[in-house]
């Protein structure tokens, strides 16, 4: 199921970041996850993504930008 989020810290240098999603608690993703150039991910952009795994090993997979409306 595709969740909705905020990119809340993108570190380009190191290929990972965190999303704030609009229901739960904070994620990883890392770079090779992410559909979209990470180059192209900013603080504040909405992004579409999959939640995999449990607990402290959750992280986001298959992120990309959001369709704004």
């Amino acid at each position: 199921m595709d969740e909705t989020g905020t990119i809340k810290v993108v570190d380009i240098l190191k290929g990972f970041g965190f999303i704030t999603p609009m229901r739960g608690r904070e994620v990883f993703f890392h770079v090779s996850n992410c559909s979209a150039s990470i180059l192209q991910l900013k603080v504040g952009d909405m992004v579409r993504f999959q939640i995999v795994g449990q607990g402290k090993r959750r992280r986001a997979i298959n992120v990309n930008p959001a369709e704004v409306a």
